[in-house]
């Protein structure tokens, strides 16, 4: 059985996002009611100590005769989504900017030095010429510096109106230059975020700044052009630094320079192209790769170079081009991040952990053991015989995680498209997965190659969503093309078409198979899965149905403000009205609670309503279950980031 909690039209309460044009993909459902935060850091919740990735959880309260109380954090699993690894000029530390905040290591061991900005969406890092400070760029255009090893707060301040995704100190460390993503490049006083010059805008997103010229002139990048030159004497604008251009598109996949700012490494398919910052001259060209360059970097005097490519990661030297080493790569995707160590004599690999290569001996030192998302999650499923969970990404690759330590499950399963929506029925091995109006079904177990049955045609217009009848013999799927199809799982063979005349934002199964829910507009659609007939049809935007009855939890709107509705199947009048904003809803397996997942997790009792407990959460959750038993509570995130609770 597979248990899939969604969303219906969500662009009405959760607004996408402009799609970024980098390497990682930004969630595109964050709840518009989460607030956008300001140049104060809001305050989190009060957490309890995570368990450790790999322990076990301790015994729940009912099995160790625990008394009763609210909701409690167990564990958290993962640090979230990974956006940039950076090596400090001093070679002391290795920075990660990841969806959940910046994490510190000591550059020798791999073991984390401090933790900051927890819980924050951090999209880009960078250490000061002296290694003294960090400075990070979060999602909402602000800005914070630390001083280091004692991660201090030097400054806050928001630099852009949109996320940075690029940051650079100047050479002699008073200036902090930063591009964000609605193109804006600025430069800001590096002690106290002053300002100091506005130079302008890119078309695209400015992906990449970096000063060059002794600090006399600062390079921006954009990868829909050429990079931008402006001498920040003036500010003006110079003659755009042409690097040519990238077979896909644009100016170049990816982008680094030195940090002695004399050299300019660029992306360009199967090649990277090596040139010298003072007066635009191609230097090399590094070639003869089997498949595009995905992610490249080039140590602090551009004598190194690193490219990730499909299947491994190769290290050159720049002058002459010659190759030095080369490392197997793991990480499925387009998501690895590189970094070469100030002296060039080591790579460290930013994929699903941290992992570090000297490049002399072509061998890895260490590894961390903290785990990464390598692409934001579509959605979470449960396997409620194994208590194992699976993450369907955005990437088109499935992975698992043990529920009684957290640790990730050997074999993640690659099925080799970017879906627009993913199912995954654990039970039988299948996996579906949506691509335009065409949907792919898989079968695909841990560890093993997985195999595409058949391909699906059918809809007209883009398929938004799938689900997994619980006895494994339907398959659903909702389309932009204002149908819901039903299909033979096992042989692909189209079954019922249900018309609904609006886009569907998701198709539900109930837990018997007998009902499929589609939702479309904040209304939701309720049919008999043999026939075809109707069964009933209600406002609201999420559901969730009781095991082994009529009741179902609906959230929707009335006048206005958010609520959660208990109701019966059929029956206009309502059960229950509890007044909380939820996008996820769960019953527990007896049937007597109800988990409802918004800015909060909140839990009421079943069929009377009443509040049992709630708990502020630092970021939406993709899923929110009840695990097996009822006495823990499941919560993932589009990071790939879990948490488990012990229910009161």
């Amino acid at each position: 059985m597979a248990l899939l909690l969604t969303g219906c039209d969500l662009s009405a309460i959760m607004p996408t996002p402009a799609q970024f044009p980098t390497l990682t993909s930004l969630p595109s459902d964050i709840p518009s009611s989460t607030p956008i935060p300001t140049d104060t850091p809001t305050a989190t919740p009060t957490r309890v100590t995570p368990a450790a990735l790999g322990t076990g959880l301790p015994p729940s309260k009912a099995l160790a005769g625990g008394s009763p109380g609210e909701l409690t954090l167990l564990a958290e699993w993962g640090s979230g989504l990974a956006q940039q690894v950076a090596w400090s000029p001093d070679g002391a530390w290795l920075g990660v900017a990841a969806s959940r905040g910046v994490q510190v290591y000591h550059a020798d061991t791999l073991e984390l030095a401090t933790l900051l900005l927890k819980g924050q969406l951090v999209r880009s890092l960078v250490f000061s010429p002296d290694g003294a400070r960090l400075a990070a760029g979060l999602d909402e255009g602000v800005a914070a510096v630390y001083s280091l090893p004692e991660g201090r707060l030097v400054w806050r301040a928001r630099l852009a109106a949109k996320p940075l995704l690029s940051l650079a100190f100047s050479p002699a460390g008073d200036l902090l230059a930063a591009g964000a993503v609605d193109g804006e490049v600025s430069v800001w006083q590096a002690g106290n975020g002053e300002p100091h010059q506005a130079l302008g805008r890119h078309s695209g997103a400015a992906q990449r700044v970096a000063f060059i010229r002794d600090g006399a002139a600062l390079l921006s990048w954009s990868q829909r052009e050429q990079p931008y030159i402006w001498r920040l004497q003036d500010g003006k604008r110079l003659d755009d630094f042409y690097i040519g251009a990238n077979p896909g598109g644009g100016s170049a996949a990816g982008l680094s320079v030195s940090a002695d700012g004399a050299l300019v490494a660029a992306a360009q398919g199967e090649r990277v192209r090596l040139m010298r910052a003072g007066d635009n001259t191609t230097l090399a060209t590094i070639g003869g790769f089997a498949s595009p360059v995905l992610a490249q970097a080039v140590s602090d005097d551009g004598s190194v170079i690193a490219a990730a490519v499909a299947g491994e990661v190769q290290v050159w030297s720049s002058q002459p081009a010659a190759l030095l080493a080369r490392f197997p790569l793991d990480v499925p995707g387009d998501s690895v991040h590189l970094a070469v160590s100030p002296d060039g004599a080591q790579v460290v690999v930013l994929g699903d952990h941290l992992q570090l290569w000297t490049i002399a001996e072509g061998q890895a030192l260490d590894q961390t053991a903290t785990v990464y998302a390598t692409d934001f999650h579509l959605a979470g499923f449960l396997d409620p015989v194994v208590g194992n969970w699976w993450n369907g990404a955005s990437d088109g690759s499935l992975s698992a995680r043990d529920l009684q330590t957290g640790a990730p499950l050997a074999g993640v399963i690659p099925l080799g498209i970017r879906p627009a929506a993913i199912v995954y029925a654990p039970g039988g091995g299948w996996a579906a997965l949506a691509q335009g109006n065409k949907i792919q079904v898989w079968q695909a177990q841990p560890g093993e190659a997985a195999a595409l049955r058949y391909t699906l045609s059918g809809h007209r217009l883009t398929v938004t969503s799938l689900a997994i009848s619980a006895d494994e013999r339907w398959l659903a799927s909702g389309s932009t093309d204002g149908t819901a199809r039903l299909w033979d799982l096992a042989s692909g063979e189209a079954g019922a078409l249900l018309e609904i005349g609006d886009a569907v934002g998701w198709v539900q199964f109930s837990p018997d198979g007998g009902w499929l829910a589609a939702c479309a507009h904040q209304r939701i659609r309720l049919w008999e899965v043999d026939g075809g007939a109707p069964v009933d049809e209600f406002d609201g935007y999420a559901l969730a149905f009781q095991s082994g009855g009529d009741v179902l939890a609906v959230a929707g709107f009335e006048q206005g403000e958010p609520v959660v509705w208990l109701r019966q199947v059929g029956k206009a009048a309502s059960l229950a009205s509890l007044p909380v904003d939820a996008y996820r809803l769960a019953f527990a397996p007896a049937g007597d609670q109800l988990l409802a997942a918004g800015d909060t997790l909140s839990l009421f009792t079943v069929p009377g309503g009443q509040l049992v407990s709630q708990v502020a959460l630092d970021t939406p959750l993709r899923a929110a279950v009840f695990l097996p038993g009822g006495e823990r509570v499941l919560g993932a995130a589009w990071d790939g980031v879990l948490t488990v609770y012990e229910v009161p």
